[in-house]
């Protein structure tokens, strides 16, 4: 019921030297965790292109989004995004949770953002609907959770796979 994060190690030959190579598997199919007060929300909720199934971590497979109308200060209301995000290949929160766990994986230019992580659409008890994100607080990396009727700026992108 929870995601889950392996890691698979290969080796490869180069020459007489073998190089022990780590890849880094998040299955984008698994329930991601679940904050206390949000569960993940029904399936008709959710963005219908969003990434499932194994998805092999690189760092050059992901990639920041921002919609027009989140550029030069100004705002767009989370549920109007989530009409634009549609068609995007939108990671879940597993890559979220990944992330967490690695810290150390976590990109340079992402420090002054909140990265969310559209793949995933949760509900709170009260009804609304919420997208969790990636913020660093403090000198640590925290999950954050922002509603989808509120205003979404220019520190606020998505994180999609890169095609």
């Amino acid at each position: 019921g929870r995601a889950e994060i392996c890691r698979i190690e290969r080796l490869a030959v180069e020459g007489t030297a073998g190089v022990v190579v780590t890849q880094h598997v998040i299955d984008c199919g698994a329930r991601p965790f679940e904050p206390s007060g949000l569960t993940v929300a029904p399936f008709g909720d959710q963005l219908p292109n969003c990434v499932r199934g194994q998805f092999v971590f690189d760092p050059a497979r992901i990639k920041l989004h921002l919609s027009p109308n989140q550029h030069g200060g100004k705002y767009i209301k989370g549920d109007k995004l989530k009409v634009e995000l549609a068609n995007e290949p939108a990671l879940p929160a597993n890559v979220l949770d990944f992330y967490l766990a690695n810290p150390h994986l976590i990109p340079e230019e992402w420090e002054k953002k909140a990265v969310f992580f559209w793949g995933t659409v949760y509900r709170g008890s009260s009804g609304y609907l919420y997208v969790r994100g990636l913020y660093l607080c403090g000198g640590g990396w925290y999950s954050v959770y922002y509603r989808l009727d509120c205003d979404w700026g220019g520190f606020d992108p998505a994180a999609l796979r890169a095609s």
